[in-house]
């Protein structure tokens, strides 16, 4: 009697996760995209500085210090927007479960 009754709930189990996978996947992908554009923008910025960092230097008169500095003050603002990034995302999934 007991594996009947585990069969049954798995298989209940199996058919409710199965209609909400299908009636969420557009937003999941609509969510791993929104998130993944502002990451790759963000570190191809710092590719570039990593790039130009022999021009940066010589143009600007950078000591290896002031490159640092200014390469660890991009990664903070890259974490910073990423968080204002994340905030907004959280902010239009909960706007839109509410208007429902």
């Amino acid at each position: 009697r007991t594996y009947e009754v585990a069969g049954r709930t798995c298989s209940q189990f199996q058919s409710v996760y199965e209609d909400f996978y299908r009636k969420h996947r557009r937003a999941r992908f609509f969510q791993q995209t929104s998130k993944w554009i502002p990451r790759w923008s963000l570190a191809f910025v710092t590719i570039v500085i990593y790039a130009l960092a022999p021009a940066l230097v010589r143009i600007f008169d950078l000591t290896a210090g002031d490159f640092a500095a200014v390469v660890k003050s991009w990664q903070k603002l890259k974490k910073g927007v990423e968080g204002l990034h994340g905030c907004f995302l959280k902010i239009q999934r909960s706007h839109v479960a509410l208007a429902k």
